[in-house]
């Protein structure tokens, strides 16, 4: 956009008024002169004829000499003619000025109204001008910003994308961690009707081992070879675990008995530890805590409570004495080997649990094929049917995919808190 040169204004009135001027005084100026020259020439011409009429008037004298011939020579001089007087029409030409004055007037008028509007219009384009000169300004400054917030968006936008590939790599390795692990369940002991937790000391029954699942300490057939019922190391761990527990209860209550029962034995039993199972509940005859137990299938996977080094070192110990008390007569669990029920093949192992004695006789631990001594009933060679051990009831159910089972606990009132099992991921 262009603008005009700032600066004052070329005003027409003094131009247009100083030319009607000076058009007036040259025609004045020529009309006089006009005639004054017109009146020189008649006076020169009148005085050159009144010479001429003075001279014919006088009579020139005889010489005495001879007269000489002389020629007369013709008046050579132009005749001039009387100029009659020059004749102006002044009103026409006043009128004509007055007109032309007229027009010059109300062009000068016009022109004036003109130039009004033309700085009118000069002093709206320049505040025009200003204000977009401010607009640019703010413009060029809010541009600014927005080039240094678009920067920083983008830098963010960029940070995300970098987060979000990161989120996304997370999750498929965590999906990928997670299908390649298998889903492990998870014993949940349950409120007691009086409102105390009771913890659970489990022991796993497999086919060649009894372990306490959390300490992680087994014991086969070898170590359990040679001991009775009153003095055994299953027993010696296990009473240690239930004193270790109780007396932790008892100092985060404050030393306060009130609310802190002790500790009872969970019994998990794979299908190829029933005869395992039958041998720790004799075992176990001398222990005063509550015993219960669970069924769960061979490949299913638990999820045991973390494992607590002092509670293991506490078991491991009593294990240890009670092994280095080991009685030198056998109690008839014979020897080696792995928890089996049967009649002794020749290649079977010398020392194997099963119903019968290591030369063929029953052993005074296992119980008979009809109706075993700890209470249970019918065939020995499936799943055990839960009888009453000295008033004790052991829980019943399995463990599989969340459902609630038993492995309940006995009460002095006959009720008997549940027992549940959670799955949860590795």
């Amino acid at each position: 956009m262009t603008t005009r040169r700032a600066g004052n204004p070329v005003s027409l009135f003094p131009f247009l008024a100083v030319l009607v001027c000076a058009m007036g005084a040259l025609i004045f100026l020529l009309l006089v002169v006009t005639r004054q020259i017109r009146a020189e020439v008649r006076a020169e011409a009148i005085r050159d004829a009144r010479q001429d009429n003075v001279a014919d008037s006088f009579p020139v004298p005889a010489p005495e000499l001879p007269t000489a011939v002389v020629e007369e020579t013709p008046d050579r001089s132009p005749e001039i003619d009387d100029v009659p007087p020059a004749e102006v029409d002044w009103n026409r030409m006043i009128d004509e000025l007055a007109s032309r004055y007229r027009d010059d007037l109300r062009a000068l008028k016009e022109a004036r109204r003109e130039i009004k509007k033309a700085e009118l219009r000069e002093a709206e384009i320049r505040t025009e001008l200003l204000r977009i000169r401010k607009a640019g300004e703010a413009d060029a400054a809010e541009g600014g910003k927005l080039e240094i917030g678009l920067k920083r968006l983008r830098n963010r936008a960029e940070k995300l994308r970098r987060e979000l590939a990161r989120q996304r790599s997370e999750i498929r390795d965590r999906k990928a961690k997670a299908a390649s692990m298998e889903s492990r369940y998870a014993f949940l002991p349950l409120d007691s009707v009086n409102g105390t937790r009771r913890r659970p000391i489990f022991i796993e029954c497999h086919s060649d081992r009894i372990e306490f699942a959390s300490e992680k300490i087994g014991l086969t057939a070898d170590d359990l070879d040679g001991y009775t019922q009153q003095s055994n190391p299953l027993l010696a761990g296990v009473r240690a675990l239930v004193g270790y527990w109780a007396s932790q209860d008892l100092k985060r209550n404050g030393n306060s008995k009130t609310d802190v029962d002790d500790p009872y034995v969970l019994m998990v039993v794979r299908p190829g530890g029933i005869h395992a199972y039958y041998i720790a509940r004799k075992l176990l005859r001398q222990l005063e805590t509550p015993i219960g137990y669970e069924l769960v299938p061979e490949k299913m996977t638990l999820a045991w409570p973390a494992r607590d080094a002092a509670a293991a070192l506490v078991c491991r110990e009593a294990v240890d004495r009670t092994v280095a008390r080991r009685a030198s007569s056998g109690s008839g669990l014979g020897s080696g080997g792995s928890f089996v029920k049967g009649r002794r093949s020749p290649s079977q192992r010398r020392g194997t649990f099963d119903s019968r004695g290591s030369k063929g006789g029953r052993s005074s631990l296992l119980a008979r094929s009809d109706k075993p001594k700890s209470g249970y009933r019918g065939d020995t060679t499936g799943s055990p049917k839960p009888g009453t051990v000295r008033g004790r009831l052991p829980g019943t159910g399995r463990v599989d995919k969340g459902i609630p089972v038993g492995g309940e606990i006995p009460k002095s009132n006959g009720k008997r808190p549940g027992q549940t099992a959670e799955k949860s991921e590795k």
